[in-house]
């Protein structure tokens, strides 16, 4: 609004600027024609006297207005009605009247409220008890500005058809001129003026307009600044409130602080406007952050807008409403990249009931997740059958082998006392054994019988153990059946022994202590590709090639000595396929001679399994890279071979330029994209000894083994150009990512594999400062 007077203003300026320059020209030519002969002057008086009078007339009538205008400018703390007043009277003398008014309309424009008349001639008015309103529709021809929204000029009032009665006592009109003023497309008040000596003229209406729309403006400023002053009390008020509220609640949460501050979980404070009140210091580690960089700031600001909208704000909502939350979510945190969290939400009220924060909790579980989820793995793969059973003796959960061994589920065994599977003759002894695991004192493998679902009893190996703290026993039972059997066969007749020594699920093997062959069952001969003729006539030598007899002196040594040895072996194929096996072997005696009996089953696919288990375990799912956990542990070991033999040793720590605006522009998926591009290209530049890893988020590592100064700033130096030279067609002709590297060296002064990752940390994060894309040594 005021730009708004400033402009009118600036337009008059300028005009009056345009008379006097057309004033100067008018005197200039008057002295030229000065010399004019005296009677032409006489007989012809020339234009320019009376256009020069009238450049006067215009240069005195902006001069006023400009002067209103001044005027009013001034006005903005006055009351509204003195610049209702002031303007009217300026109205009045700039277009020659006599009389003037102003109404305000309102905002359907139906009726027409007095505001301010003319004081010159009030004295002089006589109608008794003016009315405080005016509908527009039972107005003459002075409503007739509103009713056509433009102004009207009536020069000769009484002969006018529209006009009406004017009432009793009110001054005589002659001559009479109104105008609608506008604002945003709507009238908003009807100023007029009436009973100037001569005719009205544009010239008039110009003029009143200007001085209108000049005091309508600084009106609306008067107004808003009211408004504004009233809401900035109320603002005060409230603000103060709050911050009474608070002061009540930080007093509150004083007493706590302590605690708070020493736990290592992230506890913060927020309140209704989602803005940090309190965090202790294990968030402040975690985020790398001065406390004055969070408290007061939105969690929006320090998660990032859309984090807080899709996975933070729904859960506090539902605290804010009284619900106590709990939940599990994947953070980025930058001191130790992505970690799952266990987070609960508390409402906090102080008085009355009223919840005006919530005390969040952040608790890390990554590690204990990736325990759970390795134990489960390793449990829902093992051949053996693993189940967890209770002090009340009754099962709690089974893994797959069950089923596949003993027929039975999960949910059929459930809550069943698990004595009721055990053959009624060896209960004792499992009885015996349980109680003796509750005295802590150790047991050995326990051998009995359990029933299969389809009522056929199974030998099995039971290795247990007890967890006290929990009251839960976990037991390991493998199914030994086909031992049992073949044992039983072998004290029985020959008859009896061929048919359980064939019929053993496992390949069995006897020979004797220099590795000849005495006799095989069939699933040995299946296995290995060989007729049974086929094998025990080969050689011992020939029989090296497939591994089947134990040649090693101190597994011999000790089967004579104990009796009995259990050992991994590789088994070869005829066709040169090689099979990993566990042989379970026992002394025996064979036609009177001392010999070794062995079991082996195949457990290349378990063993596969276990592989694959374990390499998930050392490496990223997204990237293919190592993660963070193999890293540290391979750097633990270089760092003490390092300082065994003074070999050099290099950390390389580095991070993708603005990653982020890459998810936010291209989403997440073009984000994973990049991750694994980079990560291709860091395994073709670098050399299979070093190890690459994905340490979270967009942030990798390298560990340059056996590598000089020079070499690490070179190889660096390579892996950064490569990785801006590296095309990303999959998401776009055009796009190209960066990254910033941080070099540290091994020194004599680092006592851990941390202390150079935080070296190489520092340097990384003075390359993002040095304007990114570069490489920086510590």
């Amino acid at each position: 609004m005021a730009t708004d007077v400033d402009k009118t203003r600036s337009q008059l300026v300028n005009e009056l600027a345009a008379v006097h320059k057309q004033l100067s020209s008018l005197e200039q030519q008057l002295q030229d024609e000065q010399g004019a002969d005296d009677q032409h002057v006489d007989q012809n008086p020339p234009d320019w006297a009376a256009e020069l009078e009238q450049a006067r007339q215009e240069i005195e009538l902006n001069q006023r207005r400009f002067e209103t205008l001044r005027s009013l400018t001034q006005m903005l703390h006055d009351p509204e009605q003195k610049i209702l007043d002031f303007a009217l009277e300026a109205g009045i003398q700039t277009t020659g009247s006599s009389i003037g008014y102003i109404f305000f309309v309102n905002e359907d424009e139906t009726v027409l409220s007095p505001r301010s008349w003319s004081h010159s001639v009030m004295g002089q008015c006589r109608v008794a008890n003016p009315p405080e309103s005016y509908k527009v529709a039972e107005t003459g021809i002075w409503g007739e500005g509103v009713r056509r929204r433009r102004p009207i000029i009536t020069n000769d009032f009484p002969s006018n058809p529209l006009r009406r009665e004017l009432p009793e006592g009110h001054i005589p009109l002659k001559r009479h001129m109104n105008l609608p003023l506008f604002d945003s497309g709507r009238i908003v008040l009807l100023a007029g003026v009436g009973n100037k000596p001569d005719a009205y003229t544009e010239q008039d209406v110009q003029q009143l307009s200007l001085v209108m729309e000049g005091m309508w403006n600084i009106i609306k400023r008067k107004r808003a600044e009211q408004a504004l002053h009233l809401a900035n009390l109320d603002l005060e008020e409230k603000v103060h409130k709050r911050t009474e509220d608070l002061r009540k609640a930080n007093r509150e949460l004083e007493k706590y602080q302590k605690i708070v501050s020493s736990t290592p979980d992230l506890v913060s404070l927020i309140d209704w406007n989602f803005v940090y009140r309190i965090v202790n210091d294990s968030y402040l580690r975690a985020f790398k952050l001065e406390r004055q960089a969070i408290v007061g700031k939105t969690m929006a600001e320090l998660l990032g807008e859309d984090t807080f909208l899709r996975y933070a704000k729904p859960h506090l909502v539902r605290a804010f409403n009284g619900e106590t939350v709990n939940y599990e979510s994947w953070m980025d945190f930058p001191a130790n990249g992505r970690r799952l969290c266990s987070i609960s939400l508390h409402p906090v009220s102080e008085y009355d009931n009223q919840i005006d924060h919530v005390a969040v909790d952040i608790r890390d579980i990554t590690e204990r997740k990736l325990a759970v989820d390795d134990r489960q793995r390793i449990f829902n793969a093992s051949f053996d059958m693993m189940c967890v059973i209770g002090f009340d003796g009754k099962f709690k959960d089974l893994n797959p082998a069950w089923i596949r061994t003993l027929g039975w589920s999960f949910g059929e065994l459930q809550d069943t006392p698990w004595l009721e599977l055990v053959h009624p003759e060896d209960r004792a002894v499992v009885v015996e054994a349980e109680e003796r695991l509750l005295l802590r004192q150790k047991t050995s493998d326990v051998e009995y019988r359990l029933r299969s679902k389809n009522g056929r009893y199974h030998w099995v190996t039971w290795h247990c153990s007890a967890d006290l703290e929990r009251q839960e026993f976990f037991a390991t039972a493998r199914d030994i059946t086909d031992s049992k059997l073949l044992q039983e066969a072998l004290k029985s007749s020959v008859r009896k022994y061929r048919t359980f020594f064939d019929s053993a699920g496992d390949a069995v093997f006897v020979h004797d202590f220099s590795g000849r062959l005495l006799d095989i069952n069939q699933v040995a001969c299946e296995r290995l590709g060989y007729n049974r003729k086929e094998l025990l006539h080969m050689p011992p030598a020939d029989l090296k090639s497939t591994a089947t007899a134990i040649r090693s002196a101190k597994l011999l040594k000790q089967i004579a000595e104990d009796g009995k040895a259990s050992f991994e072996a590789h088994h070869r194929s005829k066709e040169g396929k090689e099979l990993l096996v566990w042989t379970n072997a026992r002394r025996i005696e064979f036609d009177g001679l001392p010999a070794i009996l062995s079991i082996s089953r195949d457990i290349s696919e378990r063993k596969r399994m276990e592989n694959k288990l374990r390499n998930l375990a050392i490496t990223d799912p997204l990237t293919g890279a190592k993660n963070r956990r193999y890293l540290i542990n391979r750097g633990k070991e270089e760092l003490a071979r390092c300082l065994r033999y003074s070999s050099p040793l290099c950390l390389l720590l580095l991070d993708i330029d603005y990653f982020k605006l890459v998810n936010d522009t291209y989403g997440h998926d073009a984000g994973d994209e990049v991750l694994k591009c980079l990560t291709q290209k860091a395994h073709m530049v670098l050399r299979e000894t070093d190890i690459f890893a994905r340490f979270g988020g967009e942030e990798f590592a390298a560990l340059l083994v056996q590598t000089s100064r020079q070499g690490a700033l070179l190889t660096a130096e390579r892996l950064r150009a490569a990785v801006e030279a590296m095309p990303l067609p999959q998401i776009s002709d055009t796009f190209s990512i960066t990254i910033s590297i941080g070099v540290a060296l091994f020194d004599d002064s680092d006592a851990s594999i941390e202390e150079l990752i935080k070296r190489a940390d520092k340097a990384m994060y003075r390359a993002k400062e040095n304007g990114r894309n570069c490489v920086v040594l510590y």
